[in-house]
């Protein structure tokens, strides 16, 4: 079988195809896989994909392993799934991805699920997410994160909130805070309630916000608070407003300067009025200018000798 061409391979029909054994099966090589039709391959049943191994499986297009089937990949063994790249991974259609249960999806690493684009994770249910890892989650980029839906965002638990990073948090969108319940909003580490943003914060309803804890609200900055609606703060009772510190505040604590700390200028009075008289005695007296200038004397009509002729100008008075 390994001697076949490609094309004769191509030839076979779907039922030939899977009448090979596990030893014929395992002789294929990943070209002469990458040659079967999307029929031949839909024609494989949960026998003949078990006996594929993961490089074999790692060869295939996308469109083949989708032509594989839902049924046949729900049952790929760990090793297997092990062999797809991301790409592979983040080709597989909604239907296929959310056939693959807790220990296949648990087998994923964090460069398999990266390759998940965005309509695949927003195609997840809670249940889908919640066999995530902590370390899955952690491995995922700020826009997956934001890319699944609010339900299933909601449906983390503590572990899985701890496993996201402050940078991930900020791809958490309005919609999905918004659908966090009070318990949701407790299962919140400090450090991430420290690294939403201000608008992040607005979008939490007033009941969630007031569910935070001391520790969660001791981490919460000034610019934070800044983003808290007037119906945020109605909901607030005395127990809530008390867990404030002294620093913090629902506008920006800048200090303003006290009238009396403020520096006064104070303009003096001119010592002696003005008048024309005091302008022109403040001014020295104008004194003569004086230059030589030397000028050819004429005799006869014709120059003979030059002469020096002082030359004055005075500067008229004001």
């Amino acid at each position: 079988v390994g001697d076949l061409a490609s094309t004769q391979l191509a030839a076979m029909s779907a039922t030939n195809l899977s009448a090979m054994d596990q030893t014929q099966v395992a002789a294929l090589s990943t070209s002469q896989l990458r040659a079967l039709s999307t029929t031949q391959l839909a024609g494989l049943n949960t026998t003949d994909v078990a006996e594929l191994s993961a490089t074999q499986l790692g060869g295939l297009g996308t469109t083949q392993l989708n032509a594989l089937g839902a049924t046949n990949l729900g049952t790929l063994s760990t090793t297997q799934l092990g062999g797809l790249s991301a790409s592979q991974v983040g080709g597989l259609n909604a239907t296929t991805l959310s056939t693959l249960d807790a220990t296949q999806i648990g087998a994923l690493s964090s460069t398999q699920l990266r390759g998940l684009n965005t309509t695949q994770l927003g195609g997840l249910n809670a249940t889908d997410v919640g066999e995530l890892t902590a370390t899955q989650l952690g491995g995922l980029a700020a826009s997956q994160v934001g890319a699944l839906s609010a339900t299933s965002f909601a449906a983390l638990d503590a572990t899985q909130m701890g496993g996201l990073a402050a940078t991930q948090v900020a791809g958490v969108t309005a919609t999905q805070i918004r659908g966090l319940t009070a318990t949701d909003v407790t299962e919140l580490s400090a450090t991430l309630v420290g690294a939403l943003s201000a608008s992040q914060i607005g979008s939490l309803s007033a009941t969630s916000l007031a569910a935070l804890d001391g520790t969660q609200v001791a981490a919460l900055s000034t610019t934070q608070l800044r983003g808290v609606t007037t119906t945020q703060i109605g909901g607030l009772n005395a127990t809530d407003i008390a867990e404030l510190s002294a620093t913090q505040g629902w506008r920006s604590a800048r200090p303003r300067r006290s009238r009396s700390a403020r520096p006064t200028v104070r303009r003096s009075a001119p010592a002696t009025a003005w008048s024309p008289a005091s302008r022109s005695a403040s001014r020295p007296a104008p004194t003569a200018r004086c230059y030589s200038a030397r000028r050819p004397a004429r005799l006869s009509g014709r120059p003979t000798a030059s002469w020096t002729v002082p030359r004055c100008w005075s500067p008229p008075a004001r």
